[in-house]
């Protein structure tokens, strides 16, 4: 029972150590968006709500843009196929390999020795 009491004065001590953190990680991203030198200051005007932004998911915008954006549909479909030739071609040389090594073996398999004559002198 006096671990719980505990662990959350832990936690309460640690959230503005973490959004200090946060801010502090954030304004310099920041600086090195907008080119500013490190002795610049910035200020942001909604700091109080600047974290209360929610979370932004990558992956819905990604899927977004390929389906209204035909540049980059184009682009994603030439990926696509160039990928597809990619495995077209290494099937096709699996298939040359298998074949060359399947024809050696019947070639070697067909090479007979030849007779031999004996070559007598008169």
């Amino acid at each position: 029972m006096y671990r719980a009491p505990r662990c959350a004065l832990e936690k309460k001590q640690q959230h503005p150590i973490d959004n200090r953190r946060d801010a502090e990680t954030t304004l310099y991203a920041l600086k090195r968006i907008l080119n500013a030198s490190d002795s610049q200051t910035i200020e942001l005007a909604d700091q109080q709500d600047f974290f209360q932004t929610p979370p932004f998911d990558l992956s819905d915008p990604l899927v977004t843009a390929l389906a209204q954006r035909p540049e980059l549909h184009a682009l994603d479909e030439r990926i696509k196929a160039a990928q597809l030739a990619h495995k077209e071609a290494v099937a096709g040389l699996c298939r040359n390999l298998l074949w060359m090594a399947f024809g050696m073996s019947r070639a070697r398999r067909s090479i007979q020795p030849l007779p031999a004559t004996s070559i007598e002198s008169t």
